[in-house]
């Protein structure tokens, strides 16, 4: 499989197969167009560098970056709107079938950070994850099982399928985790599965994973996160606490218990329990 992440000044690419042990890494490179040249001169070098790699892998797939940044740039999206097209063009003389990565399902979902696989392209914020008008993303990753790699202050990194993905973990969540094994030299990580919320949007536009160890904490995350002035992060982090006594401490209007939890201050905890008292026992 190709991956392109389309840019004038600098488009990425990376080739992945299958390995042993999952996907491994084939090729990866970046095909660059000095700022000096006219557009057509431009866009025909990239155009004879996709078809140099194609020639080269034969892929059976062309995953494409799709774009974001058309609300608040569009003379780069427009620009990048060229490579797309001579991409597409390169790709549909190979008979390679194309692919925009929002239409990804979660069986087959894109990195937490930048695709190790594909050097990031683009020009200035157009390139990433698409999303949606409303800030909605346009495919989502649900769960995650894997072999955990490393562990950090607020986050782990889950290996699946050979790409390492990096996932939020409020404390609750951390602390349940720390007796797992990282992946030392033997490849002996524990295994991990998690429920994932995965945040994106507009202004945010680099997706962020937020684990959860069971289906009942991410649904009371998301109850959480409808509470004025409280975003996904903000509601993460304040998850110090067993799911069952944050919502005790709602349902009887416990506002100092609350003002205790990280990130939570005193008007959060009331819109917390104005929101909230009557939905967390549901």
């Amino acid at each position: 499989m190709l991956g392109i992440d389309p840019g004038l000044a600098a488009t990425g690419y990376g080739v992945i197969g299958p390995g042993s042990r999952g996907a491994v890494v084939i090729d990866t490179g970046v095909l660059e167009t000095a700022a000096d040249l006219p557009l057509d001169a431009r866009i025909e070098r990239i155009y004879d560098g996709v078809h140099r790699v194609l020639d080269k892998h034969a892929p059976e797939l062309l995953v494409l970056e799709d774009l974001y940044s058309e609300y608040t740039f569009p003379r780069a999206a427009l620009l990048v709107a060229h490579v797309r097209g001579v991409v597409c063009l390169a790709a549909r003389q190979h008979g390679v079938t194309v692919l925009a990565d929002s239409a990804l399902r979660p069986a087959a979902p894109r990195p937490a950070g930048p695709a190790a696989t594909v050097p990031r392209g683009g020009r200035g914020r157009a390139c990433g994850h698409r999303v949606l008008a409303r800030g909605r993303p346009s495919f989502m990753i649900a769960t995650l099982t894997g072999r955990l790699r490393r562990k950090l202050e607020d986050r782990v990194i889950v290996e699946t399928a050979g790409v390492g993905y990096e996932v939020f973990l409020p404390p609750i969540a951390m602390r349940q985790l720390e007796g797992a094994s990282t992946d030392g030299t033997d490849g002996a990580g524990a295994q991990l599965s998690l429920v994932i919320y995965y945040h994106a949007t507009r202004d945010q536009p680099r997706p962020v994973l937020i684990g959860f160890t069971s289906d009942l904490d991410k649904e009371f995350f998301e109850k959480l996160i409808t509470v004025k002035d409280i975003g996904p992060m903000i509601a993460a982090r304040s998850l110090a606490a067993p799911v069952a006594e944050l919502a005790a401490a709602i349902a009887r209007q416990d506002e100092k218990y609350l003002r205790a939890l990280p990130g939570i201050g005193a008007q959060k905890a009331k819109n917390i329990v104005a929101q909230l008292q009557n939905k967390v026992a549901k």
